[in-house]
């Protein structure tokens, strides 16, 4: 496979500036190469040996894939998922992290995300949230608005109850 050292080496530094490096020799030392190795990287007018690259990897925590632009997410699960489902990557992180706080929080008991998504109502609660959207939106009531908010919070609160 080719790849397009230009992108690598901005993909670099974009993980390299989000990761707290906010200077080349920053990253260097950590890495134990010299400015220009790195300047050139990020410029796109070197390649990378496969023992820095890991090193890259371990430092950003991401995959290899993910900085030689094979897809745009750390993990390749994430991009697949993201394809399947249209989530953002914001919103597979979030489920991420509401699956690891779960963890902390209930131990081994039934993850509550899982519930909350498995259950028939969610759907139905989903429906009822465009509802409100559309009626929001348009010229009607607030009365009427109100009514469906109220609905639509039973439907939460009756999918909470259940779990």
């Amino acid at each position: 496979m080719k790849y397009n050292m230009i992108d690598v080496g901005q993909r670099i530094k974009e993980e390299r500036l989000k990761n707290g490096y906010k200077r080349q020799d920053d990253l260097c030392d950590e890495l134990h190469i010299g400015r220009n190795t790195l300047s050139a990287w990020e410029n796109g007018k070197a390649n990378i040996e496969l023992g820095d690259l890991i090193k890259l990897c371990e430092l950003f925590n991401c995959e290899v894939g993910y900085l030689l632009c094979e897809y745009d997410t750390p993990y390749r699960v994430q991009s697949d998922i993201s394809e399947q489902t249209q989530l953002s990557t914001k919103a597979i992180e979030n489920i991420m992290k509401s699956r690891d706080n779960h963890k902390k929080l209930f131990g081994n008991c039934k993850n509550s995300l899982d519930v909350l998504l498995s259950s028939d109502d969610f759907i139905k609660m989903l429906e009822r949230v465009e509802e409100y959207r559309i009626l929001k939106s348009s010229n009607v009531d607030k009365n009427m608005i109100d009514a469906k908010a109220f609905a639509l919070y039973k439907d939460f609160i009756n999918i909470i109850d259940n779990m």
